[in-house]
């Protein structure tokens, strides 16, 4: 039987450590299966001079800029993306570690990895360490008033999502919205909470940490949500059962 080829672009904006979790896996022949398999054709950044760019070469990964920067208004961007979306012509796309609101187009299939819970923990503006903060800042909140102790166990959920279609035009929408594919569970090491509650450390120096814990588990998940990913667009087309 012959397998079925997907080819998936990713997008990012720092440095590159997820994508290199997708890239990685791509060329250990880890993004196949009997029955298709996902080829990782490019890499977009969205800042000039980002991590990503110097590590999609090592892959064989060709890469371009498409510099948030450059363009006063979201649309512009917006429009910009959109050529280079139609250009590549991926089977689907990954944003991993883009902090910039970019267009999803019907016909190419648009998937996102947010670091923590995305209803409680996402929306506009929660990129970098700012999701973390949340959940420390709910965590100290839940402390303060005698609904925690810090001996109790406390978790973190990265998740992989898909995100709702938004045409160009859109510039309101919501923000980590879609439906879940993949979501991971992961516990906060106590000396974070304990740290932070007691002020030894800052929340922007806890959330710091936080993010460092986290981020091997994105790179744990991402390969899997990918291939679930691909299998649930070629379900949808009925290219398989």
């Amino acid at each position: 039987m012959k397998r079925i080829i997907l080819n998936l672009l990713c997008v990012a904006s720092g440095g590159g450590t997820d994508f290199e979790s997708i890239a990685k896996a791509y060329v250990r022949k880890q993004l196949i299966n009997d029955f298709f398999e996902v080829k990782v054709v490019g890499l977009i950044s969205t800042v000039v001079g980002a991590g990503c760019l110097g590590k999609a070469p090592v892959y064989g990964v060709s890469s371009t800029v498409v510099n948030r920067g450059d363009f006063e208004k979201l649309k512009d961007f917006k429009f910009e993306m959109a050529k280079w979306y139609h250009r590549i012509n991926p089977d689907f796309i990954f944003l991993v570690g883009c902090k910039h609101f970019v267009p999803v187009h019907e016909v190419y299939p648009t998937f996102n990895i947010h670091p923590a819970d995305k209803e409680k923990h996402g929306g506009f503006e929660m990129v970098g360490l700012v999701p973390h903060i949340h959940v420390l800042e709910e965590i100290i909140d839940r402390l303060k008033r005698k609904k925690a102790c810090l001996s109790d166990r406390f978790f973190t959920y990265p998740t992989i999502h898909e995100v709702p279609f938004s045409d160009v035009n859109d510039t309101e929408k919501e923000y980590d919205g879609g439906a879940e594919i993949l979501r991971g569970q992961v516990e906060i090491p106590p000396k974070i909470i304990k740290d932070c509650y007691a002020k030894t450390i800052t929340i922007e120096e806890a959330a710091e940490k936080l993010q460092q814990h986290v981020l091997p588990f994105e790179w744990q998940m991402l390969p899997t949500g990918v291939m679930m990913a691909a299998r649930k667009i070629l379900l949808d087309k009925g290219l398989l059962k």
